[in-house]
């Protein structure tokens, strides 16, 4: 009967963090960092592969949500690129800390740690990721 009890409080801790992940991704999101964005959903996706009571479609229409967030970041995306960050890319709330750049890329960096990250995340990683992990073959047809 313990055992039972520890799988449900497992449960229930996997369950608060995918919440926890959804709405950070929406955060990042709404706030046009588009790489974190994926990274957080990366996590709800990996929360939701680990749960038991997920239903086989729910567990796909959040690997569509993963791989299309991971395509969605722009070639382009400099945030991937902690070297050249423009001072304009930079969230307002670390601008004012950010004398030579060096302080804003840690601050990005223990970003990343919140989001599990290992190393510099860029859109290769994730999208290596994706790859590595045969998600694209949990999908919907019209996402691959």
């Amino acid at each position: 009967m313990k055992k039972s009890s520890k799988q449900k409080t497992e449960q229930q801790i996997k369950e608060i963090y995918s919440e926890f992940f959804g709405h950070l991704a929406s955060i990042f999101w709404e706030s046009k960092l588009y790489l974190f964005h994926s990274y957080a959903l990366q996590n709800v996706q990996l929360l939701t592969k680990s749960m038991k009571n997920v239903s086989g479609n729910s567990r796909r229409e959040i690997n569509d949500r993963f791989v299309l967030a991971a395509l969605s970041i722009p070639l382009n995306n400099k945030i991937s690129n902690f070297d050249s960050l423009p001072f304009t890319y930079v969230p307002e709330s670390m601008r004012e800390y950010d004398r030579t750049r060096l302080s804003a890329r840690e601050d990005l960096l223990e970003l990343s740690k919140i989001l599990q990250v290992e190393g510099f995340p860029s859109r290769e990683a994730i999208i290596h990721y994706i790859y590595i992990e045969n998600i694209h073959q949990s999908t919907s047809p019209h996402v691959t």
